[in-house]
């Protein structure tokens, strides 16, 4: 018996994880298009001055296209490339351990027992 609700567990388990990681490709390609309409559309309602050249940027640049002046405010989070690799790392992942999943045939007897 015991055994029995640890092979459940243990899927459930597994199962979670791979929503997880399903949920955080999804969310890594939202980050990825809301840094790609923020960098190639920018706010004109956020305008800010530039510290050197006194020019009209906006308040979410990474540094001024007249002068070149550098703000430094760039991280991972805000670049397309880096949310483009986590989330095809994360789909990858999601894939690969479905693959992993229902190649068990302890798996397909739980969901012939319980689906059925």
């Amino acid at each position: 018996m015991f055994e029995r609700i640890n092979n459940i567990m243990g899927n459930l388990f597994g199962i979670g994880i791979i929503i997880a990681m399903f949920v955080l490709a999804v969310l890594a390609f939202k980050a990825m298009f809301r840094n790609i309409k923020r960098k190639f559309k920018p706010n004109s309602n956020n305008l800010i001055h530039c510290q050197s050249c006194r020019s009209a940027i906006s308040g979410d640049a990474f540094m001024c296209p007249h002068c070149g002046h550098h703000y430094g405010r760039s991280s991972a989070g805000n670049s397309i490339f880096y949310c483009l690799l986590a989330g095809c790392g994360f789909l990858l992942g999601a894939f690969y351990g479905l693959q992993l999943f229902f190649e068990e045939e302890e798996v397909l007897i739980f969901f012939q027992t319980y689906f059925n």
